[in-house]
């Protein structure tokens, strides 16, 4: 089972993300603890939509805001895309800020910051 966790940043609690205890959303990711997800299933996406695989209640998150995928059978890469937000998608890697361009996949690293809306972080665990 792939497993990658996305711990909340500062802003976020976990009143904030919703359908959690709905059936349909734990085959692709469990609330381990306060604000820390653990994805088991992808392409797991995190938007406003409560379709979304991580549904955050937040008026400047896009319904569709990004989608995480894993690539490779033997030695797994995660990335991540904007799917075409309003506000965009930040990757903040060792201090450095990237700017997610729509739909162009960025490789993630283990301690990745992904940021978007306003104050709607999660640190990558890989």
């Amino acid at each position: 089972m792939e497993l990658m966790e996305l711990s909340r940043g500062r802003f976020l609690t976990s009143k904030l993300i919703q359908n959690f205890d709905q059936s349909s959303f734990k085959e692709y990711f469990v609330l381990v603890k306060e604000g820390v997800v653990r994805v088991l299933k992808f392409p797991f996406t995190v938007g406003r939509d409560n379709k979304a695989n991580l549904c955050i209640s937040n008026p400047h998150i896009s319904r569709r805001q990004i989608e995480i995928f894993v690539s490779g059978l033997i030695i797994k890469d995660y990335f991540v895309k904007d799917l075409g937000s309003t506000n965009g998608t930040l990757i903040i890697r060792e201090g450095k800020m990237i700017e997610l361009t729509p739909n162009v996949p960025v490789k993630l690293k283990n301690k990745d910051v992904l940021s978007f809306g306003f104050g709607v972080e999660f640190e990558v665990l890989i």
